[in-house]
């Protein structure tokens, strides 16, 4: 499971909605690559 507090929120906020599912392409990730 993948975790990052900046997509985090306060469920009392938003009218207690404590689920959100959203599509990896939806969400900038960046491009990682390993030289060894």
């Amino acid at each position: 499971q993948w975790n990052d507090d900046k997509l985090k929120w306060s469920p009392l906020n938003y009218g207690n909605l404590s689920f959100l599912q959203v599509a990896g392409h939806e969400i900038w990730q960046p491009d990682i690559s390993y030289h060894h």
